[in-house]
Order: structure tokens, then C-alpha cells, then sequence
């Protein structure tokens, strides 16, 4: 296996669950003790971390930014401000941001999610009043606006074409992406272990949960959503056999947690070779710990299963933390796509989820 270094295409930055809104089929919102970085220090780490991809790593090709509500952070925003690192840096951000009028270099770029056409919709899904701050700063931004995804519930599933007409005066992308079960996996940990959490943190996320649970697509809205796509599939969209195979892989992926989400279904996913998996050759996540460590995070099933842990071992430099990352893919050989890592920006994704289908 070629080292990191001449395979990495993308390297997302996960700076917490901080989050200014509380989004229904999300956990971010619900934790207490997201961490709140010091400004200083997590501005040098991003200068450390973008810097060494975007000078040490011959295929890079962008960082992405995520949370959480990225600009919540004093230290990124400073470090945006300030780089002139010659990379594309993409932040993915709901815009609602605490200060509108920052001044960016050209090289920053936004993805944002949008699940609702208007405020009465944005509230029920969001639970809060942002909406009209939220689209006025994505149009005042669309010049960097780079792509926009819609999570498809029922709660939205008769507005998609009124979601997506919202951004065609932008040009970007704009992909729709069926909700998951997730914060139904998150409850299920509070309920396994009463140790986890505060009271507040376990009452919201049951109450979460159920209100999750109602939104979660059946058959009948699966086939809403293709004739969604038949009539105002473009160039711009994603296709509805890459939706599908999204939605399927979400299944397979949850189908062995005690809610039992669609049981009813049995799913093949494709093979991919081993060593030949792109999240394993082209794509990294790291994230800090509360006083700015680095720390990598594992995507990958069969690299958690080995380390029993989501997470590689802090390390004081990002040199360290791309040394544990070499030694960590060399140990993986699994043959079948697992769909773990689906809304990055690698293309050869695509094609892969178009392949999973029912057995």
C-alpha cells in the first residue's frame, strides 16, 4: 500500500459537536460538553494539519471543515482569515453564523444542508427561527457556495422541489440524502448504559429520538422521492440510484440495533478489492480532544473492530498522527464496500453506492 502521503485527497477536520441549532435527526446538539477550544490553540493546529496536507500529500485535493456549526469557533474563523494556503478549504455550515460580515479569502468555500423551504418547516426540523438568517447569508456567500444537500424525511418529502428551486439562482450542487436512523443509535446507548450522559442530555435524546423515528422514509416514500427525481433531476442533483443505494446502505449499516430499522429488508453491497477501498486510499478525519490534541478518527469497520475504539490515540503533532494513520490502513483487507464514509466528495463513491441494491 503507497503511503498516505501519495494517496490523500481529502482530510476532514471534525471540531466538535458545538452546534447553534437542534436539527431532529442530529445528536450534535444534545451534548453538554462539546468541547469550546481555545482561539490560539486551535488556530495553529489548522495552520499545522492544512499546511502539511497541502505541501506533503502530492494528490490533495481539499480540507473540509465540520462540526457541529463550524464558525462558532473564534480559532477557525481567525485561521481563515488569516491562511494563504494554497488549497481549497470548504467549511460545512448551516449559516448562521454569530458574525455574518467575516472577511474570507478566496480559497474558502462553503457546503451547507437546507431540509426546509420555509420557516414553518425549518422550525419543526431545525427548532429554531433561523430560517430567513440563514438563506440571506447563504445568498450574500453563494459566490462560494460550492454545494448544498436536503435530509429527505418525512417531514420535508412533499417540498423537495420547492427545496431545491431555493438554490438554482446559486449554482452549486445540490444533492438530496435520505435520513438515518442514527440518533435512535444514540438514545439506544443512553438506555444500554445509564452511566452515560446527564439527566438532561438522556431526556432530550429520548424525546429526540421518537420525534426521529416518525421521520424515518418507508417504501411509499422511497418511490416519491424517484418521482421527484424523474421530473427535477439535472445535472445539478445526484441521481436516484445513488439516493437508493444510500438508503440502502443506511439500512445495512443499522440493521443489526434493537429498534430494528427495516428489518424487512436484506441488502447486498458491492465488492471492492482489498486495499482498494477510496476512504482507506484517499480519505482522513481527525478531530481534537477538549485541550487540542490531535486525535484520528476511524471510519473504517474493520479498522474499529481491530482497535475496538472510533478513535486512534491522541498525539501532540499532525507528523504523528499521519504516522499512526500509515500504520493503521496497512492492517486493513476488507472486500466489500461499507458505505461508512457516504457524503464525502470523492467521486468514486458515487459509482459505488449506485451498485448496492436488495438481495
Amino acid at each position: 500500500m503507497l503511503p498516505l502521503e501519495e494517496t490523500l485527497t481529502n482530510l476532514d477536520i471534525y471540531l466538535g459537536d458545538a452546534c447553534n441549532l437542534r436539527c431532529i435527526q442530529c445528536q450534535c446538539w444534545i451534548n453538554e460538553s462539546a468541547p469550546h477550544f481555545d482561539p490560539d490553540v486551535l488556530e495553529a493546529r489548522l495552520f499545522e494539519a492544512v499546511e502539511y496536507a497541502a505541501t506533503q500529500c502530492r494528490s490533495f485535493e481539499k480540507v473540509m471543515l465540520i462540526g457541529g456549526e463550524p464558525f462558532i469557533h473564534e480559532g477557525m474563523v481567525r485561521f481563515l482569515a488569516k491562511q494563504k494556503i494554497d488549497t481549497c478549504i470548504t467549511v460545512y455550515t448551516n449559516f448562521v453564523w454569530p458574525d455574518p460580515n467575516v472577511v474570507l479569502p478566496d480559497n474558502v468555500y462553503f457546503l451547507s444542508s437546507m431540509d426546509a423551504p420555509n420557516q414553518e418547516i425549518y422550525g419543526q426540523l431545525r427548532r429554531t427561527r433561523d430560517f430567513d438568517y440563514s438563506q440571506e447569508t447563504m445568498r450574500e456567500r453563494s459566490g462560494q457556495l460550492l454545494h448544498v444537500d436536503t435530509t429527505v424525511s418525512k417531514g420535508n418529502l412533499h417540498h423537495l422541489d420547492s427545496i431545491l428551486d431555493r438554490t438554482k439562482d446559486h449554482g452549486c450542487t445540490h444533492w438530496f440524502l435520505p435520513i438515518d436512523p442514527r440518533i435512535l443509535r444514540y438514545h439506544d446507548a443512553f438506555v444500554k448504559d445509564p452511566r452515560l450522559g446527564t439527566l438532561t442530555e438522556r431526556a432530550t435524546a429520548e424525546r429526540t429520538a421518537k420525534r426521529a423515528q416518525v421521520l424515518l422514509l418507508d417504501d411509499d416514500d422511497i418511490r416519491v422521492v424517484e418521482d421527484f427525481y424523474r421530473r427535477c433531476g439535472s445535472a445539478r442533483t445526484n441521481d436516484f440510484e445513488t439516493f437508493l443505494g444510500i438508503y440502502l446502505s443506511s439500512v445495512d449499516r443499522f440493521k443489526k440495533e434493537s429498534f430494528g430499522y427495516r428489518p424487512d429488508l436484506s441488502v447486498r453491497r458491492p465488492n471492492v478489492g482489498a486495499q482498494q477501498c477510496p476512504g482507506i486510499r484517499r480519505y482522513m478525519e481527525i478531530g481534537f480532544t477538549p485541550d487540542g490534541r490531535f486525535i484520528p478518527v476511524i471510519h473504517c469497520p474493520e479498522l474499529t473492530e481491530i482497535f475496538d475504539a472510533k478513535q486512534g490515540p491522541s498525539a501532540d503533532s499532525f507528523v504523528e498522527v499521519m504516522a499512526w494513520e500509515n500504520q493503521a490502513r496497512r492492517r486493513v483487507g476488507c472486500q466489500v464496500f461499507c458505505g461508512h464514509t457516504q457524503f464525502l466528495g470523492i467521486d468514486e463513491y458515487e459509482g459505488t453506492f449506485r451498485e448496492v441494491m436488495l438481495d
